[in-house]
């Protein structure tokens, strides 16, 4: 019965864009990429992104040099990781991944990225920051760009891993995370394009990517993401209270 309805309808439906609708992907009715990204549209003005994605995707697989779907889906992607972690596919490199994609094919799109609430939680990672418009190309916007941002290591000598935050004026930390966890205070600064860090007795000397990761004699020490579905910066198991070194 609900097939006969929407073919009764197709003809309305292929002039107008589809409702928040997602079962309407599953009928005989074809749509276009524009109709498909307004009804993506609708499904996050209707505070639903993970019926917007479906739709979008599929808009994407119609389009994909299309600036304004990669941009709305990275939207609908990052209100996802929100609130229903990784369902979807929906990670922080995902959402990044598709900024990229659309600032590539619409320069103007970077404009917007500031503007969107939605990428609040992208604020503290290279990638976002270069997108924004920061530089990788001094040693001063190397800087900038660093501090408050996070980055994971993998598991270190019975830890789960590391957090290594930058702070603001040249101060440092690493967080050895599990059960007993330990934060090294250190110290770091920025020469002739290479991170000088000093942290638990211990100097390293490394080199930041465009893709968000620190190298340290041209090998990936340290990622802004632990794991694909891992948990976000800013929220890594930490107890309360930690012993200092």
């Amino acid at each position: 019965m609900q097939t006969l309805f929407y073919a009764l309808w197709m003809p309305m439906i292929a002039e107008a864009a589809p409702a928040c609708d997602p079962t309407i992907l599953t009928l005989d009715v074809v749509l276009e990429a524009p109709q498909l990204l307004e009804a993506g549209r609708a499904c996050l003005e209707g505070h639903r992104p993970e019926a917007a994605v479906p739709f979008l995707r599929a808009a994407l697989g119609m389009d994909e040099k299309s600036a304004e779907i990669h941009y709305t889906l990275a939207v609908a992607l990052a209100n996802v990781a929100t609130n229903l972690r990784c369902e979807h596919g929906a990670t922080r490199p995902a959402v990044l991944d598709h900024l990229t994609r659309a600032i590539a094919l619409d320069r103007n799109i970077g404009r917007r990225l500031p503007l969107e609430p939605s990428f609040n939680s992208l604020h503290g990672m290279v990638r976002y920051r270069l997108l924004t418009g920061e530089t990788l190309a001094t040693d001063a916007g190397i800087e900038a760009m660093l501090v408050d941002t996070q980055f994971f290591s993998t598991p270190y000598q019975g830890f789960n891993g590391q957090l290594l935050q930058f702070r603001s004026g040249g101060n440092a930390s690493v967080d050895l995370l599990g059960e007993e966890a330990y934060v090294y205070m250190g110290s770091w600064k920025v020469s002739k394009h290479q991170v000088h860090l000093e942290a638990g007795g211990e100097k390293h000397t490394l080199v930041v990517t465009a893709d968000g990761s620190l190298l340290e004699n041209g090998k990936v020490t340290w990622v802004e993401a632990p794991d694909e579905c891992g948990s976000p910066a800013g929220e890594a198991p930490i107890p309360a209270e930690v012993p200092r070194r």
